[in-house]
C-alpha cells in the first residue's frame, strides 16, 4: 500500500480558516495539529466545528473511504475504528454568525500536567445581559478551554462516544474538570440605535509558556471589539467612529478556579472575562484614545487590541515576552496598525488597579511611561496598513539572526505600494498595486538600532536599508512586498523549522487574496534571504542588497517555493468563479515523515481544503507539473510517487568526464558500491528521467542529467577463480542536492544487469556515453576535500578611503585601500548567509595575531597574507597567502561553532590584498570553479559583470592571484615554524601606512 507524506484534507467551505500545532496530546510521538472549520453546517445544526487531528491518524483516515489516495474527508478523521482524533462541535445557533467555533486555535500546558490543552474560540458566541433594565441576547464570544484529561467523559456526555465533543458541555464536565469556558464582555455600545453589540472575544487566542514562573502557560484571549464607557476620555470613537479600542486578556493559569468562583463561590467551569484580572498575576491590556501626541506629533489612537498576539523571548531575559497585535491602532497614521511588545514585569509595571481590583494596561497613559523598560511600540508603515490585524498576521519565536532571541514576523495586508519614483525595480510606476500586502521580518538585535530616538517607538519603514549617512541599516530583518494587487500579502505569516535542509528557520508568508484569483503562499528558506534579496540589488545602482524581498522573486531560490492555490465553481455552471484564499492559515507540523526537516500545513478560506506537506515530497510536487521552477501547484496535493528500486554504484567522476580509455575500480576508490539498493522516487511516471529525487545518508538529491552508455565490466571470479569479463549496458545519473550545499555532487551508474552479476562487478571500462556534457563546474578541494570560497563575515571593517566601513555596508564603486595599487573602487559586492555546520564553520583570529585590531571572521577557505623570513627560506616569496582554516590551533585561531553566519564577498579588477580590521587579506578570486559555490542568484549576477565565467575561463585581469598560495601542509609548517622562531607579525599601525609605501 502506498504511504503518503502529503495530503489534502477536505471539508466544509472554510474548513482551514485556522491551523495550529497541538503538541504530542495522544503521547504516540508525533505532533498532532487542530483544523478549524467556524462556519461549518451554521445553517443547519452547528455554529463552527473544530478537529484535532492525530498525525498519526492520516494513513487511517485516508484509507476510511475505501481508496488509499492521500485525499481524506474531514469527517472521517474522527469516525473510524481506532482513531485518536476528535471532532469540537458548537451547539448554538444563531443564523447572525461568521466567526463560529474554531475561528481561532492555540494550546498548550495550560494545566500544567505535561500534556497541551486546547483553546478553541468562537467569537460570534452570544450572551444574555441586562441593559437598561432590559435582558437582550448580544455577542461577546466564548473561548473554550478543553483538557485531554476530559476528552472520553465530554465524548460521551451526549450518549455517545463518537469523538464528537459538544463544546456546550464543557461547563457540565464530571467533577474535578480541568476544562473551562471564557465569556467574554458586553461593552461595545451602538451609539446610533443605543444597544450593546457586545465584544468578539476569541478574535485571537494564543499561550505563553512560564509567562510568571509557575510552570504552566498562561492564557491570552484577544477582543478587538472591547470598548470603554462613552463616557470616558479614552473611548476610541471619540477619534475613530466605527473602531474599537480592544483588549488582550492575560489569565494567570494558577487562578483559574478563583476566577471561576469569583464573588458567588459557585464553580460553574464558565468564567466571566471581566472577572480575570482581579486574581493572582492576571491583567487585562486596554486601547483607546489617549489624547496625546506621538513622536511624529499625531494623536495616539490605540484601536482593536488584542487583533493579534504572539509569544516569544525577544527581549532576552529568558522568559518569553508578549507581543499584543492591534490592527486598527492610529500609532503613526490612521489605522496604520501597531504591535505592543513587552515582557512580564513590564506588564505588571505599566498596570494600575480599578477600584474593582482589575489590574489593567492602558496603552496609551503608558507610551514611554513606566520604569521598566523592556516594551517596544512598533508601527505600520502609513494609514490603512493596519498591520497585525487578523489573527494570523503576527508571529515570533524563531532565531534568525543567531543572538540566541526571538525574531518577529508581522504582516500588513491592506499595505499599498505608494512609493515615490517608480514605486519598486518591479512594477511600473501606473501599476495597482492596491492592498498588494506586505510582512516584516524583525531581528530582536537590531531593535536598538531601528529604535533610533530612544524612545522604544519603531517604524517598519525603517527596516528598508537607505543610502543616507548615519542611517542605521538593518542586516537580518527584511520587508517582503507583495507581487499584485489584492494579494493581501501578509494576512498570515509563521515562523518554521528547518524545511529546506540549510539548518535555519525558514518563513510562511501567506496572499490569499480576493475575488477570483487563487491565494498564494510563499515558502522563504531563512539561508536564502541575503540570495533572495540580491535578485533585484545586485547591480551598480544598488551595489548590494537593501532588505527589500518581492514575494514574486522567492520561488526557486535556496530551497524556496512558492504554493499557488485553486479556484472553485461555486455553483457548478461557471456564473460565479472565486478563488481559494490558500495561505489564509499555516501550522507547524515538525518532523512528521522522518526526514529530520520541519513539515507544515497550508489552510484555505474558501474551498474547505488544508494541505499537509512533507518536507521530503517538495521537489517532486514542485516537478510533477513539467516544470521545475519552484512553484507548487496545491491542486497537485497530494502526490503520489512512483518508486523504483534500483542497484548503483557511485563515483565521483562526473558525466562529462567518464575516462574512456581506463576503467573505473571498484577497489581503487573510483567507484564506491551502494551499500543498500537505491530507491528513485520518479516525477513524471513510467520512465527515469531528470527531476526524479532519492535521498542518500539523510540528504535529498535530484538527477541533473543522465546519459545512456555501453562498457566492459571485470568480475569477480567465482570460488576465487579467474576474473571474467562481460559487455554491459548502464544508465549514468548524475545527482545534484535538492537544497544547494546540503551534500556534494556525484555519478550514480546504474547497470543494466539482467543476469544479477551487480555485486561481482570490480571495474567499469566505459566505451561510449551519449550525454550532453555537464556544464555543473566541480567543486575546487585542496587537500581536506573543502570548497575554495572567500568570504568576510557581516560586523568586519574594511579600510577605505572614507575610513573604516563594516563590510556589509560598502557598495559598488566605493574605493577600498589595497596593498599593491591603493585605492581601488569596488565592483561587485555579494553576501551568503548560512547555518554554522562543519563545512561553514567561520574561522576566527584572535585580535593581534595578524596585525588585526579585533577579533578578525572569515570563512575558513579565506587567505590571509603572512610576510615571514621564513617563507622566503621555505618557498623563496617573503609575502603569502595561507587559508585561515590552515593557521587554526584552538587558540590564536579557532573554529566558531553554532549559529548564523553572514558572509560578504568583495570583487574587484584584479586580485587584491585589502585590510581587514587591519589585517591584510585577499579579495575574491572570480575562478569558475570558485565562482560555483556562490548561489544561484549572485553567480548569474557575478557572470554578467565577468562574461568569461559563464564560459568556464578566468576573467581577464584575474590572471594569476596576488601572492602565490600555499598548500595546507605547506601552510601548517610555515605557521609552526613562525610561532616557534616568535616571528613578529606587522602591528596594526604599521599596515596602512606599508600599504601607502607600496
Amino acid at each position: 500500500m502506498t504511504v503518503f507524506t502529503n495530503y489534502r484534507i477536505v471539508g466544509s467551505s472554510d474548513f482551514g480558516v485556522a491551523l495550529t500545532a497541538v503538541g504530542d496530546v495522544d503521547g504516540d510521538g508525533i505532533v498532532d495539529f487542530a483544523v478549524g472549520a467556524p462556519g461549518w453546517e451554521s445553517w443547519n445544526q452547528w455554529e463552527g466545528t473544530a478537529w484535532l487531528v492525530s498525525g498519526a491518524d492520516l494513513a487511517a483516515a485516508d484509507a476510511a473511504d475505501g481508496v488509499v489516495d492521500g485525499i481524506i474527508q474531514a469527517t472521517n478523521l474522527n469516525s473510524f475504528a481506532g482513531s485518536a482524533s476528535y471532532r469540537f462541535v458548537a451547539g448554538q445557533f444563531n443564523n447572525l454568525s461568521s466567526n463560529g467555533a474554531g475561528t481561532t486555535l492555540a494550546s498548550g500546558d495550560v494545566i500544567g500536567d505535561g500534556r497541551p490543552e486546547i483553546l478553541i474560540a468562537h467569537p460570534d458566541a452570544t450572551r444574555v445581559v441586562n441593559l437598561n433594565g432590559t435582558w437582550s441576547t448580544v455577542h461577546t464570544g466564548k473561548v473554550y478551554l478543553v483538557a485531554p484529561e476530559n476528552f472520553a467523559a465530554l465524548d460521551a456526555a451526549d450518549g455517545s462516544t463518537d469523538h464528537q465533543i459538544d463544546l456546550g458541555n464543557v461547563p457540565q464536565a464530571p467533577a474535578g474538570s480541568l476544562s473551562y469556558t471564557f465569556r467574554g464582555e458586553a461593552t461595545n455600545p451602538d451609539l446610533v440605535f443605543g444597544s450593546l453589540i457586545g465584544g468578539q472575544a476569541g478574535a485571537s487566542v494564543g499561550t505563553v509558556q512560564d509567562f510568571w514562573g509557575d510552570g504552566k502557560n498562561e492564557i491570552l484571549i484577544g477582543d478587538p471589539r472591547w470598548e470603554h464607557d462613552p463616557a470616558s476620555p479614552l473611548f476610541a470613537g471619540n477619534y475613530y467612529p466605527g473602531a474599537s479600542a480592544g483588549a488582550l486578556y492575560v489569565v494567570d493559569s494558577s487562578t483559574l478556579a478563583a476566577a471561576d468562583a469569583d464573588t458567588t463561590g459557585v464553580i460553574d467551569h464558565e468564567i466571566d472575562l471581566e472577572d480575570v484580572a482581579k486574581y493572582g498575576q492576571s491583567y487585562k491590556i486596554v486601547g483607546g484614545w489617549g489624547g496625546a501626541d506621538n513622536p511624529r506629533g499625531n494623536p495616539i489612537v490605540w484601536a482593536g487590541v488584542g487583533s493579534s498576539v504572539a509569544t516569544g523571548d525577544v527581549l532576552g531575559d529568558s522568559r518569553a515576552d508578549i507581543l499584543v497585535g492591534a490592527g486598527d491602532t492610529g500609532a503613526q497614521d490612521p489605522y496604520s496598525g501597531a504591535v505592543w511588545l513587552a515582557t512580564p514585569e513590564a506588564i505588571a509595571d505599566h498596570s494600575t488597579t480599578t477600584a474593582n481590583g482589575q489590574k489593567i494596561v492602558n496603552l496609551n497613559a503608558d507610551w514611554v511611561g513606566g520604569t521598566n523598560r523592556l516594551w517596544y511600540t512598533i508601527s505600520g508603515e502609513k494609514g490603512y496598513d493596519q498591520l497585525a490585524d487578523g489573527p494570523n498576521s503576527l508571529d515570533a519565536g524563531a532565531d534568525f539572526d543567531g543572538d540566541g532571541r526571538a525574531d518577529m514576523l508581522m504582516g500588513a495586508r491592506f499595505y499599498d505600494w505608494k512609493e515615490p519614483g517608480g514605486m519598486t525595480l518591479h512594477v511600473p510606476a501606473s501599476a495597482n498595486m492596491t492592498d498588494a500586502g506586505a510582512a516584516y521580518l524583525v531581528a530582536s538585535s537590531e531593535l536598538p538600532g531601528l529604535d533610533g530616538n530612544n524612545d522604544h517607538y519603531i517604524k517598519l519603514q525603517d527596516i528598508v536599508d537607505r543610502p543616507i549617512d548615519g542611517s542605521f541599516n538593518t542586516t537580518y530583518s527584511y520587508k517582503f512586498l507583495g507581487e499584485a494587487a489584492y494579494d493581501r500579502a501578509g494576512t498570515a505569516v509563521k515562523m518554521i523549522g528547518d524545511v529546506t535542509g540549510d539548518g535555519v528557520p525558514d518563513l510562511l508568508i501567506g496572499a490569499p487574496g480576493t475575488g477570483a484569483n487563487p491565494g498564494k503562499a510563499y515558502l522563504i528558506s531563512g539561508g536564502a534571504l541575503d540570495q533572495i534579496d540580491m535578485i533585484d540589488n545586485a547591480d551598480p545602482l544598488s551595489g548590494g542588497a537593501e532588505q527589500l524581498i518581492f514575494l514574486g522573486n522567492v520561488a526557486g531560490v535556496g530551497g524556496s517555493y512558492k504554493f499557488v492555490g485553486t479556484t472553485i465553481d461555486v455553483f457548478g455552471d461557471g456564473s460565479v468563479i472565486t478563488g481559494d484564499e490558500a495561505g489564509t492559515s499555516f501550522a507547524d507540523l515538525g518532523d512528521m515523515d522522518g526526514d529530520g526537516r520541519t513539515d507544515f500545513a497550508i489552510g484555505t478560506g474558501i474551498g474547505g481544503r488544508s494541505y499537509v506537506i512533507g518536507s521530503s515530497d517538495l521537489y517532486n510536487l514542485d516537478a510533477v507539473d513539467g516544470s521545475v521552477d519552484g512553484v507548487i501547484h496545491l491542486e497537485n496535493v497530494p502526490y503520489e510517487p512512483e518508486v523504483t528500486v534500483y542497484d548503483a554504484i557511485r563515483t565521483w567522476v562526473p558525466i562529462s568526464g567518464f575516462p574512456f580509455t581506463t576503467p573505473l575500480t571498484v577497489s581503487e576508490g573510483e567507484l564506491e558500491t551502494v551499500v543498500e539498493p537505491l530507491t528513485l522516487q520518479a516525477a513524471t511516471h513510467g520512465k527515469l528521467s531528470e527531476g526524479d529525487t532519492t535521498t542518500i545518508g539523510g540528504v535529498d538529491y535530484y538527477i541533473h542529467n543522465i546519459a545512456d552508455g555501453k562498457g566492459v565490466a571485470t568480475l569477480d571470479g567465482p570460488a576465487g577463480g579467474p576474473d571474467t569479463t562481460k559487455a554491459m549496458n548502464f544508465t549514468a545519473l548524475r545527482l545534484r542536492p535538492v537544497v544547494p550545499g546540503s551534500g556534494s555532487e556525484f555519478t550514480l551508474i546504474v547497470p543494466d544487469d539482467p543476469d544479477g552479476d551487480f555485486a561481482r562487478i570490480k571495474s567499469l571500462a566505459v566505451q561510449s556515453a551519449n550525454s550532453t556534457p555537464s556544464k555543473v563546474p566541480a567543486w575546487l578541494v585542496d587537500g581536506n576535500d573543502l570548497v575554495t570560497l572567500v568570504c568576510f563575515a557581516a560586523g568586519t571593517r574594511i579600510l577605505t578611503r572614507r575610513g573604516e566601513v563594516p563590510v556589509e555596508r560598502l557598495r559598488v564603486g566605493d574605493e577600498v585601500l589595497t596593498l599593491d595599487h591603493g585605492f581601488q573602487p569596488l565592483r561587485w559586492v555579494g553576501s551568503t548567509r548560512v547555518a554554522v555546520t562543519a563545512r561553514t564553520a567561520p574561522v576566527r583570529i584572535r585580535a593581534g595575531v595578524l596585525g588585526n585590531d579585533a577579533d578578525l571572521i572569515v570563512s575558513p577557505q579565506h587567505r590571509m597574507l603572512l610576510r615571514s623570513p621564513t617563507a622566503e627560506l621555505m618557498f623563496g616569496e617573503h609575502e603569502v597567502l595561507v587559508a585561515a582554516r590552515h593557521l587554526v590551533d584552538g587558540e590564536r585561531v579557532e573554529r566558531v561553532s553554532g549559529g548564523i553566519v553572514s558572509y560578504y564577498h568583495l570583487l574587484f579588477d584584479s586580485h587584491e590584498i585589502i585590510f581587514a580590521n587591519g589585517a591584510p587579506t585577499e579579495s575574491l578570486y572570480p575562478a569558475p570553479e570558485v565562482v560555483a559555490e556562490l548561489p544561484e542568484p549572485m553567480r548569474q549576477a557575478l557572470q554578467a559583470h565577468l562574461p568569461a565565467l559563464a564560459e568556464g575561463r578566468i576573467p581577464e585581469g584575474f590572471g594569476r592571484l596576488a601572492r602565490i598560495a600555499l598548500r595546507g601542509s605547506e601552510a601548517r609548517l610555515l605557521w609552526r615554524e613562525m610561532e616557534r622562531l616568535e616571528e613578529v607579525l606587522p602591528r596594526r599601525e604599521l599596515a596602512a601606512g606599508y600599504a601607502f609605501a607600496r
